[in-house]
């Protein structure tokens, strides 16, 4: 068998692998699955001969795989020219390597087939490990890599470097563990490691998705002040957690200080459109977007996409697909799925139809997102029929309906009074394994709600409290308004201190809820001082 030098290899697809080796003219063709084989499967000891500590070495070491139009299951591997049939090149450790990845996936408990391996007649090599770590890596697998590399690190025969430290601070900082991080930190130094940027923003990310809001800003303040300086990964990290927190001010604030020595980059801006298009500042996120161009920033399909999501109109988010195909930026699953939303909320049914239908005849394939915003579309338009075969279709492209599936079913059937076919869809949401959550109780409430049926939509408030659900804003805001219009003002003043006491802020609904239950002066004028008792 001929020995392989490889390197400058890159995975970069998930569903269609294939690899070339660039000094040793090998293909190797997968449409099987989404886990590669890897380099580490071969005899050769020189191919990888650094472990964790040289993770980086490795994943330069994959760097320039092609993916080019695959042939399936391996039927045939070309090698120098000459063909083999499959089996006859990969070895042993080479398809149990590819098995082992497969068990991990399958099973996400990464430490137990690792351990059940090591101690196999074919035991794991060092090499194995590297390429098990830098393939989850690539799958974004965070929780295996950080179980992984807590194993390794009370291993007597693996040697626990910097490398090993800093993938492990990543895998804590993405599934954040602040108080792993901490001790993981106190330990490098204690290991005589320095710190680099990396190492202090997966500390910083462990806090911001926590919520540790000051704990995230102390530590930025002291790499300002005390170095190492922060990157655009640093800011942008703390940016990402005040956008997800709603905290569009702060977000705002950690833009504007990215200075001379740390610009903001096409990513940073990104994120910030997308934090004035999810606070509705639509016109703040187009200003942005001109201060790219003028900057001569990559504007990228995700500036598009995300313009494209918080338009609010069909015309606006048309407008930015056609600037899109200007610049020759083909269009992806994302920028459909925005499209589809904007013409779905507009009431827009068929052209949403047409533009999923656009999307599968350029072979792109819907997610279920997109399964979910054509059953929203129908939802909204009370077209239960369609609704149904698009959730029938959606589990023939094998994509699992979500609760927010079910539940956008529920509020169609709900909205054509159709009460008995909303209870039928929970039940067949409990017999697959899928738990209704508040939203889908919420929804069920108010239909019956508007069919006048108090009992029964008391009896859902109840299930609900019953399985451990918290009342939100949108129920308080169903059972005022219900008991409002029977004329209960008694009991729509005691569900609106209930709601206020609850901790929930009064928005705009829930006050036009309580006027309108009013309905004489004396109520009106009852209504009136309960808004200025809690000071609205």
């Amino acid at each position: 068998m001929a020995t392989l030098n490889f390197q400058h290899l890159q995975l970069r697809s998930l569903n269609q692998l294939q690899w070339r080796c660039v000094h040793g003219e090998l293909d190797v063709k997968d449409r099987r699955s989404s886990v590669a084989l890897s380099s580490t499967g071969f005899n050769d000891t020189n191919i990888i001969k650094s472990q964790l500590s040289s993770v980086q070495k490795v994943t330069s070491a994959l760097e320039n795989v092609e993916i080019t139009k695959t042939s399936p299951d391996f039927d045939q591997v070309t090698v120098s020219g000459v063909s083999k049939q499959k089996g006859s090149y990969f070895n042993d450790q080479q398809k149990q390597w590819y098995k082992m990845m497969n068990e991990i996936r399958m099973t996400g408990d990464a430490v137990p087939v690792l351990e059940k391996q090591r101690k196999s007649k074919q035991s794991l090599t060092r090499e194995g490990i590297v390429g098990t770590l830098v393939r989850l890596k690539q799958l974004r697998v965070w929780r295996s890599i950080m179980e992984i590399c807590e194993w390794l690190a009370e291993q007597d025969w693996w040697q626990f470097g910097f490398e090993d430290y800093s993938l492990l601070m990543m895998a804590y900082g993405k599934e954040g563990e602040p108080e792993k991080a901490e001790e993981l930190m106190k330990r490098l130094v204690t290991a005589n490691h320095t710190p680099n940027i990396a190492i202090y923003t997966g500390l910083m990310e462990a806090y911001a998705r926590t919520k540790m809001y000051s704990e995230a800003e102390a530590l930025m303040q002291r790499l300002i002040k005390e170095g190492p300086p922060p990157t655009n990964l640093t800011y942008h990290t703390l940016m990402k957690a005040y956008v997800e927190g709603n905290r569009l001010d702060d977000a705002e604030r950690v833009f504007s200080s990215m200075n001379d020595e740390v610009k903001a980059d096409g990513r940073s801006y990104n994120l910030m459109i997308h934090a004035y298009g999810k606070a509705g500042r639509v016109a703040k996120a187009h200003e942005l977007y001109q201060e790219m161009k003028h900057l001569k920033l990559n504007i990228s399909i995700v500036t598009y996409n995300t313009l494209i999501a918080s338009q609010k109109n069909c015309r606006d988010a048309e407008s930015i697909y056609r600037q899109m195909q200007a610049a020759n930026v083909r269009p992806d699953v994302y920028t459909y799925t925005g499209l589809m939303n904007v013409y779905g909320k507009a009431r827009r049914t068929e052209a949403t139809q047409n533009l999923f239908d656009e999307m599968v005849a350029c072979g792109i394939r819907p997610t279920r997102t997109t399964y979910n915003v054509l059953l929203d579309a129908y939802a909204k338009s009370k077209q239960v029929d369609q609704a149904e075969i698009v959730l029938k279709r959606m589990r023939k492209d094998k994509c699992t309906p979500t609760i927010h599936s079910f539940t956008t079913l529920v509020h169609a059937y709900a909205l054509v009074g159709q009460m008995d076919k909303a209870e039928e869809i929970m039940r067949r949401m409990k017999s697959e394994g899928v738990a209704p959550n508040v939203f889908t109780f919420s929804t069920m409430m108010s239909g019956y709600a508007a069919a006048k049926d108090l009992v029964k939509m008391m009896k859902k408030f109840n299930d609900m409290k019953n399985v451990g659900l918290r009342p939100n804003q949108a129920v308080y805001t169903v059972l005022i308004s219900a008991w409002g219009g029977q004329e209960d003002f008694e009991a729509v003043k005691f569900w609106f201190r209930e709601m206020v006491n609850s901790g929930f802020e009064v928005d705009q609904r829930a006050r036009s809820a309580l006027i309108v239950a009013a309905k004489n002066p004396e109520h009106l004028k009852e209504a009136l001082d309960l808004l200025e008792e809690n000071g609205l």
